[in-house]
This record gives C-alpha cells, structure tokens and sequence, in this order.
C-alpha cells in the first residue's frame, strides 16, 4: 500500500503508547504479577544454574583448572542468557512472565 507509513518510519509523535488512565484494565494488578513473575524466574535462573555450574565443573577438571575461571562470571551467563533466549522469542516475554500474564512490549505496542 503506498499510503502505509511502518512503525519505523514514524513520527515519534505518531507512536502509539499504553495509556494507564484510559486502558486501565492493562494495568491491574501488575505489581504482584511482576513480583510472581520475578520469583518463578529466579527459581529457574538458580535450576538451570545447577547443571551450567556441573559443566564448569568437569571443564574445570578436563582443562586442568583453566575452565573454572568461568564459575565468577557464571550466574550472569545464565541469567542473561535466559533473558536473551526468552524476551527475546516470539512470546516476548520469560516463562515467569507468560505464568503471571504480563508481556514485554516496544514503544509502539508490538511484540
């Protein structure tokens, strides 16, 4: 369509924004959603921890110690990765947050 203009090649002005006060049903509740959400995501952040912490482990002791220099560094793997792998999929949104029904929106109002 020639009069189509995408959300990109939009005005900032012209972007389409949430409102509280007028779509206030999108809002309710969502600081105890947020915290469900928070708490069922750290759980799984430490579970997949567990098995990411073995393999350090046993490439710690196949590299003769070189590997466990990624123990430090290792939640921030995990939990970035987690984050990276889940907001960033189709759902956009982490398994907490599809559990307590909130979702990661842009600007614009699109996934």
């Amino acid at each position: 369509m020639e009069g189509d203009i995408s959300n990109a090649t939009k005005r900032p002005q012209d972007r389409f924004v949430y409102d509280p006060d007028t779509q206030a049903d999108l809002f309710d509740d969502i600081l105890s959603k947020r915290i469900i959400a928070f708490i069922i995501d750290a759980i799984l952040i430490v579970a997949l921890l567990i098995p990411a912490g073995l393999l350090v482990l046993v490439l710690g002791v196949v590299t003769l110690g070189l590997g466990w220099l990624l123990f430090p560094p290792l939640f921030a793997i995990v939990a970035l990765g987690y984050n990276a792998l889940t907001l960033g999929g189709p759902a956009s949104a982490t398994i907490g947050m599809r559990v307590a029904g909130v979702e990661m929106r842009t600007w614009s109002g699109q996934k």
